[in-house]
């Protein structure tokens, strides 16, 4: 049991003294386990008693199980000192504990003896750190831990290689792992440079691939966001265009419904007035009736006033001497216009004794021709100046006798405001008998005087007529005195120099010298330069005298269409003047019946003669506004050119397509447009057309370019563009039409025609 127990002992060294087959101890071994060489033989209760040693024997078989089936784990407690002191050490008595337990003895049979050992395999794997590339390089693993000990170890006695194993002596191992330790110690450092090495590679490389990622995903962000974006101001541009459409196509709706709205209510308004104009016709007819009762009732109370009107007759005899002393002035005024004419004629005559001058000096200075055209032109211009002086005098005469009419106008207008003033005392004289039919004599004597006024305008048109007349003649012949004249110089020029003889007879030097001299060769191509010169100008001028002549015939034309209707007015008022004498002699003598009537029917006829006279001074204005209106215009034709330059700009940058639309025709400037165009056709003008056109263009670009985002007034302008070109095309006369022009034909016509 003793040696059972020895070997069963946790001291190594003892344990193997006491095995048969002695286990080789591994340094990595983490648990011993001790067995019995002998199964315990357990004794049997039936036939053994229990004695002390069973006990005993049983006891520690028990622990012997506890000791196989636990790690063992010796304490020695040993003492520091007998006392048992705290912080005392007693040296020899700790020797001393340790001698008798055997631990000395243990480490001196431990030191001399070979404790650590290991396999080939198990040094191999452990210290192959310390090993060489050429000692790993070997095949034989014993041999190469041999190797690996002679260098590592220089004394052989501290290990012996056995068949499975080395034996290494007390501390060697150790120093083993020291050179293991340190060897793994630089590989570590190496490995954490290294990892740090390859920490900070990957992490540049990371980067590096993260920032091109990052680059990748801004690029594609920023061109999928711009794309978005984009595609989205896409779709709001279109929600807006349409937001626009539909605003329009709102308003063209509302406005259509307004239309027709107003439409419904004008009709309604022009039935409702229609039927009030009805019911007033119905009263005015009622009071017609009545009216005609009253004057039936005053055509018996005529007869009593014929004597009065006798009266009034001689005082017409009065007025018709007073007419034959204006008739007198008219034959005074007719001979002052003889005197001119005659002042005229002398002129003329002066104008020929001018001209005779002329060709006498032009046949005197045939030898110096340089000096002769000279002298030729000069009196050509004067002869021309005085022409235009003659015109302009004959245009202040024209002035002076339009100032005459206004002046007569004015006294007309004087004697209609004293004829107001005789109305004021017609009414104070009403009530008075005698005092009423002076007013009236003196109403019907200026009556007769201003239808004598229109005999002498008649008279006088017929003076300007024949002056007219006169004039264009008197043109007409000093036209052909100095063509004659022209014609018969140039004629004494060519005979008295045969040029083709003096070509001929002079050498190229000699007409080179004539040349550079400024002789006769030169004098020749001024004469003919002058000719050409003198004939445009007689021509333009012509061409004025036409235009005037033409302007005059049409105010006397419009003079004697106004005098015709004036005429007539007159008649009509004396007829009305009559009429209101014999009304006024039966309310006269009716007025002694019934005067509260008779006040009543001089208020009325008082009111209606104020009314005439009204209309009266409206028509003499007229008179004036025709005379000022045919002044005016001749003033401005001569500036028609240039404002229809200024009409057209005007037409297409000034006018809105709301007010157009709304008050007028909605294609007004395109007709407008073509009226000019028309004039421009009628006149024969070329560049007038041309400038018209160019400035319509130029204005219809420059309002298109401003109002680009306006729809109204490129609607309206292109409506009218078309009807314009449609007019155009009508005018030109082309068969072929498309059918907007057909239907456009009368909007074309009417405007024109009007």
């Amino acid at each position: 049991m003793l040696v059972e127990i020895l070997r069963a002992s946790k001291f190594h060294l003892c344990a193997n003294f006491f095995q048969e087959n002695p286990v080789p101890s591994s340094p990595f071994g983490s648990a011993i386990t001790v067995k019995s060489a002998k199964p315990v033989i357990k004794p049997n209760n039936k036939h053994f008693r229990s004695t002390v040693g069973s006990k005993f024997r049983s006891s520690l078989y028990l622990l012997m199980e506890t000791l196989n089936a636990t790690t063992p784990h010796y304490v020695r407690c040993i003492k520091p000192n007998d006392e048992k002191l705290p912080f005392e050490f007693d040296s020899k008595r700790i020797v001393q504990q340790l001698r008798a337990c055997g631990v000395l003895e243990t480490i001196r049979i431990s030191a001399q003896s070979y404790p650590s050992r290991w396999t080939y395999i198990e040094f191999y794997s452990r210290y192959g750190v310390l090993m060489t590339k050429q000692e790993l390089s070997f095949s034989d693993k014993k041999e190469v831990c041999k190797v690996v000990l002679h260098r590592l170890i220089q004394d052989s006695n501290q290990y012996q290689f056995g068949k499975t194993k080395i034996f290494f002596r007390a501390g060697q191992v150790a120093y083993l792992e020291k050179l293991r330790k340190a060897v793994t110690a630089t590989a570590l450092k190496e490995a954490w440079a290294a990892i740090v090495i390859q920490k900070y590679c990957r992490a540049y490389l990371v980067r590096n691939l993260y920032q091109l990622i990052r680059v990748a995903t801004i690029t594609i962000q920023a061109y999928t966001r711009g794309f978005l974006a984009r595609r989205r101001y896409q779709k709001m541009l279109k929600e807006h265009k349409a937001v626009i459409l539909q605003k329009y196509a709102r308003a063209w709706l509302a406005r259509r419904r307004f239309q027709n709205i107003r439409r419904f209510v004008l009709n309604i308004q022009l039935t409702y007035r229609v039927q009030r104009l009805q019911k007033k016709l119905e009263d005015q007819n009622k009071e017609n009736h009545g009216l005609v009762e009253k004057l039936t009732c005053l055509a018996a109370l005529r007869a009593s006033d014929v004597e009065k009107i006798q009266k009034l007759e001689s005082e017409l005899d009065r007025a018709a001497t007073h007419r034959q002393n204006y008739e007198e002035k008219g034959m005074r005024y007719r001979a002052s216009v003889e005197e001119k004419l005659a002042k005229l004629q002398k002129h003329n005559s002066e104008l020929e004794i001018q001209k005779e001058q002329i060709q006498q000096k032009l046949q005197e200075k045939t030898e110096e021709l340089k000096e002769k055209m000279d002298n030729l032109t000069k009196q050509l211009f004067d002869d021309v100046q005085k022409e235009e002086q003659q015109r302009i005098l004959l245009e202040k005469s024209f002035e002076l006798k339009t100032q005459d009419y206004e002046k007569q106008i004015r006294s007309l207008r004087e004697e209609i405001k004293a004829l107001k003033d005789e109305k004021m005392q017609l009414q104070r004289q009403l009530e008075e008998e005698r005092v009423t039919s002076d007013g009236l004599k003196g109403e019907v004597a200026r009556l007769s005087k201003q239808a004598k006024t229109i005999s002498e305008f008649e008279k006088e048109i017929e003076l300007l007529q024949t002056q007219k007349i006169d004039v264009e003649k008197h043109v007409q012949s000093q036209k052909r005195e100095m063509r004659e004249k022209m014609s018969e110089i140039t004629r004494q020029l060519l005979e008295s120099y045969d040029i083709e003889d003096v070509r001929n007879r002079l050498s190229l030097e000699d007409l080179e010298h004539l040349n550079e001299d400024g002789e006769l060769w030169f004098a020749y191509e001024g004469l003919k330069k002058a000719t050409r010169v003198l004939e445009n100008h007689f021509q333009s001028q012509k061409d004025c005298y036409e235009k005037e002549i033409e302007a005059l015939n049409f105010k006397v034309v419009h003079l004697s269409q106004e005098i015709n209707h004036l005429q007539k007015l007159f008649r009509e008022e004396n007829d009305i003047n009559e009429r209101k004498l014999e009304e006024l002699s039966n309310q006269l003598n009716h007025n002694q019946e019934e005067e509260g009537t008779q006040r009543k029917t001089i208020e009325a006829q008082n009111e209606i003669h104020t009314k005439e006279k009204e209309k009266l001074m409206d028509k003499i204005q007229e008179m004036q506004e025709a005379s000022e209106h045919l002044r005016k215009q001749f003033e401005t034709e001569n500036e028609v050119k240039s404002s229809f330059r200024q009409e057209a700009s005007r037409l297409t940058m000034e006018k809105r397509p709301r007010g157009v639309v709304v008050n007028m025709i909605p294609g007004l400037p395109a007709h407008i447009l073509f009226m000019c165009v028309r004039y421009a056709d009628s006149v024969n003008d070329a560049d007038m057309l041309k400038s018209l056109m160019n400035s319509t263009i130029s204005g219809i670009k420059q309002v298109v370019k401003e109002h680009l985002e306006d729809f109204e007034m490129l609607s309206f302008w292109l409506s009218n563009t078309c009807h314009f070109l449609n007019c155009l095309k009508q005018y030109s006369g082309e068969e072929v039409g498309t059918p907007a022009c057909s239907v456009f034909c009368t909007d074309c016509q009417s405007p024109t025609s009007s």
